[in-house]
């Protein structure tokens, strides 16, 4: 079965220009971001099985936030196991992949239910070396580990990563973590999955607002106000 594809720039696709860090435009531009996530979520919860479901949020986390990979691990007796994967150069690295829960960067997230930012993941001291790693295989330097998270508890995490080192802009953080929590209710609940309604863009912002930094809620909160 070919890999699913995510809709192109018409329903969320790649900005027309990259969301900026400062300036005049930042507010428009996490205005809009966060539109084009909740049509991302839409697409990812309209899988038609759980497998479908994470690899269409790898797909649409790659597309959505500029990044170059993806992959989903879920929590399985006590460790997490790559269940998806987009971009990766080294399948084999991901098939072997293991890390504990409480280990590693991915295991933190795991263990904690928090988003860990990575500005360097070659330098970062909570990697653990010597074992099967995907950061070291794809030359992996920045990125956001964040937790498929529901009300029943953490399943697992996705983690995006790029080449470069690069600063993610906070609004890029808040999606990503938005983004996986609502892969980890989806997860809980299959049943009830394709009922879920996308919340739109001032849904998505109140939420975002409820779950994320001060930093990031300035710039939504003029986003949401329509100011520059």
């Amino acid at each position: 079965m070919a890999a699913p594809r995510a809709p192109g720039a018409g329903s969320f696709g790649r900005l027309a220009a990259p969301v900026p860090a400062t300036g005049s435009d930042c507010a428009g531009g996490a205005l809009g971001l966060v539109s084009q996530a909740d049509a991302a979520c839409r697409w990812i919860l309209g899988a038609s099985s759980p497998a479908e479901l994470l690899q269409r949020s790898v797909v649409a986390a790659c597309e959505l936030l500029e990044v170059p990979l993806s992959w989903v691990a879920v929590i399985s007796g006590g460790e997490l196991h790559v269940a998806a994967h987009h971009g990766l150069r080294s399948t084999d690295v991901a098939k072997l992949w293991c890390m504990p829960i409480g280990a590693g960067l991915a295991g933190r997230v795991a263990a904690t239910g928090e988003t860990i930012l990575v500005h360097d993941w070659q330098e970062d001291p909570r990697r653990i070396p010597g074992s099967p790693s995907i950061v070291e295989a794809e030359g992996v330097r920045s990125g956001i580990v964040a937790p498929l998270v529901s009300a029943a508890g953490i399943h697992g995490v996705l983690a995006l990563g790029d080449r470069r080192l690069r600063d993610m802009v906070p609004i890029k953080v808040a999606v990503a973590t938005e983004m996986a929590a609502r892969v980890g209710e989806a997860l809980r609940d299959p049943v009830d999955r394709p009922r879920y309604p996308g919340l739109g863009a001032s849904g998505l912002l109140r939420r975002i607002r409820k779950r994320f930094s001060r930093a990031a809620v300035g710039v939504l909160e003029r986003a949401g106000r329509g100011n520059p």
